[in-house]
């Protein structure tokens, strides 16, 4: 018998320990990966390729919604596990596989399970509606913002339109300040966010990003030509061809780099 590769996604220690510990009784389970955060679960789930993931709902910053919503396919099948029954009563609504609400015995888990199994048997995998749940609950409380990315080196990972973008720093060619938000300019499009620039300068690496205006940073790979235009103020030209304008504030930072 094949046995069903599983992976935990819980931010309570106890919560993910408590619950590795029941599946362990399950011959036809195998736990291949334990997560404690959403972030994380995205990024085992692309590099483990589980066949169930045991989803927590309520996590800081990256929630289980969000989670889903951000994978591309093929999908595992999820039971997502919450404290609160208004998200669980939203699931069942579109079908969705199965929840556990915690506090939940060894019977309920018996039945999820169970339930789960005859999907797998079937060679179904998660159902159609699992996108329906995520898209119904982040269309309703959407935060677009930069997630904390500590151990993910090489990218800015951006909350946005209900979902997770990992963008390359190279990708990047510079950021601006936009009324409440920040643009995120790339190659090929730009993303929106709700954060500060102060926030997200700290994000990028000192490196490659130069602050060159209270509303500006620009990736230094794409300058093309820099212009004295009087008064420590310069015109930068970007290789796309869009012109930043850098103020005296941070002139000593510009001929820092230029020197």
């Amino acid at each position: 018998m094949k046995r069903v590769r599983c992976l935990i996604v819980d931010d309570e220690k106890e919560a993910r320990e408590g619950l590795f510990l029941m599946l362990k009784a399950y011959e036809q389970l195998e736990v291949v990966g334990i997560c404690a955060n959403g972030l994380d679960a995205i990024t085992q789930i692309d590099t483990l390729r589980p066949d169930l993931v045991f989803l927590d709902i309520q996590m800081p910053q990256v929630n289980g919604f969000e989670v889903v919503n951000s994978l591309e396919p093929p999908l595992p099948a999820f039971v997502f596990i919450t404290a609160f029954d208004e998200y669980a009563l939203k699931a069942f609504e579109v079908h969705a596989l199965d929840y556990l609400l915690k506090p939940f015995t060894k019977e309920r888990l018996d039945e999820a399970v169970a339930h789960v199994s005859l999907f797998l048997d079937k060679g179904t995998g998660a159902p159609k509606e699992i996108r329906q749940i995520a898209k119904l609950s982040t269309d309703n409380a959407r935060s677009d913002s930069v997630v904390n990315s500590d151990g993910l080196s090489g990218k800015l990972v951006i909350k946005a339109d209900g979902r997770l973008y990992f963008i390359e720093w190279a990708s990047i060619i510079w950021i601006q300040a936009y009324d409440y938000y920040v643009k995120v300019h790339t190659k090929d499009k730009y993303y929106l966010v709700r954060e500060s620039m102060k926030k997200i300068e700290a994000r990028l690496p000192e490196t490659t990003f130069l602050r060159v205006h209270k509303s500006s940073i620009v990736n230094t790979s794409y300058i093309h030509s820099i212009e004295s235009v009087g008064n420590n103020d310069h015109l930068i030209t970007l290789q796309s061809g869009v012109k930043v304008k850098s103020s005296r504030s941070y002139s000593a930072s510009l001929q820092k780099w230029m020197n």
